[in-house]
């Protein structure tokens, strides 16, 4: 095999076990809020903010771990919560951007964004967050 195909098919694999741990990263977001509100009895948005959290822990190291093979640094944390952060913020804005500005219903927005930043974390996590020392 080629060296492009070999690096394609890696990034594959890489993105495929991305979404494994963004799905349960998001699984345990949404237990945690559940949890947080209805058993601890905290508010909705304090519920939330608990379970983002707790997910950022768990996506921080299934990312580090499972699909970059890569120990957790400081560097690293630092630099993952930022992407985090950044993708929180981005989705708020293109969602209010695509349904405000340019009208389109709620649910095709959130479909274009949900399709969007992922790819975009992805990215950012490959060649900033984890790219490798040279």
């Amino acid at each position: 095999m080629s060296n492009v195909v070999k690096r394609r098919r890696e990034t594959l694999c890489q993105f495929i076990r991305f979404a494994m741990v963004g799905g349960l990263a998001t699984s345990v977001h949404y237990t945690s809020a559940l949890l947080l509100y209805y058993y601890i009895g905290l508010t909705s948005v304090m519920s939330n903010v608990g379970a983002y959290f707790v997910a950022l822990c768990v996506s921080l190291i299934g990312q580090s771990l499972f699909t970059f093979g890569q120990r957790i640094s400081k560097k690293i944390a630092l630099r993952f919560a930022v992407v985090s952060l950044s993708s929180a913020i981005a989705t708020i804005a293109m969602t209010e951007l695509l349904t405000k500005l340019l009208n389109l219903p709620f649910w095709l927005s959130l479909i274009i964004v949900i399709t969007i930043i992922p790819l975009l974390t992805f990215l950012f996590q490959k060649t900033w967050v984890y790219k490798e020392s040279a």
